[in-house]
């Protein structure tokens, strides 16, 4: 069992936040032309991640978080600070009561339920949710805009990435910071020096779906 903190190490501010996702498909180029692809494994999301400059008190402080991370490969909580809850609200409050209703058989759709009624999602939210006997966490963004009825449910949208058996009604949803488990990818942290005294620390990380 993977270690797991609650959080990411948290800093005053992040100049660059990319979460990303990564479909995990090996390209090769046929005798013919044309481009094949094959995939290798589920999509996962990688974040790249940049402080503001920071002193060297505060950039030590983390730096020193990231690199404990790394060294146990433990898993932490995070989030794009960009979207940690839905473009069309201000805060997230008012959203803990967030369940899937349906998941389509392609397993590209979903809808939801327990929302306030009328609320508006929009395409690029991010939603989280566990399943698999809570060992499995996904993360999932909106590739299109939706709004819930007067009753707090939606009809079925379009998610990205491919949604993993175990995806059923009734699982609760987080849209407020929607987080899935990472991982620090080793060697990727790294400090910049803006000055004798002050710097800036950076770091990627990857996606782990399952807790084993």
């Amino acid at each position: 069992m993977a270690v797991k903190n609650n959080i990411m190490p948290a800093a005053p501010r992040w100049v660059r936040c990319e979460v990303n996702l990564d479909i995990g498909a090996q390209y090769s180029r046929a005798a013919d032309g044309t481009t094949r692809s094959k995939l290798l494994r589920p999509t996962l999301w990688r974040a790249a991640y940049t402080t503001q400059v920071l002193d060297k008190v505060a950039s030590g402080i983390i730096r020193t978080r990231l690199n404990d991370h790394e060294a146990a490969g433990s898993l932490f909580r995070l989030w794009d600070v960009r979207r940690a809850w839905p473009a069309s609200v201000s805060s997230g409050t008012g959203l803990d009561a967030v369940e899937i209703l349906s998941v389509n058989a392609d397993r590209r759709h979903i809808a939801l339920t327990g929302l306030p009624a009328n609320f508006a999602l929009t395409e690029g939210d991010h939603l989280a949710f566990t399943h698999d006997s809570g060992t499995i966490r996904v993360l999932h963004r909106l590739t299109e805009s939706i709004s819930a009825n007067g009753a707090g449910y939606t009809a079925q949208f379009r998610v990205d990435p491919v949604l993993i058996p175990g995806a059923e009604a009734g699982l609760a949803v987080d849209l407020y910071r929607p987080y899935g488990w990472f991982r620090v990818e080793p060697g990727s942290i790294a400090e910049e020096m803006a000055g004798p005294r002050r710097s800036r620390v950076s770091f990627s990380a990857a996606q782990v779906l399952q807790d084993v």
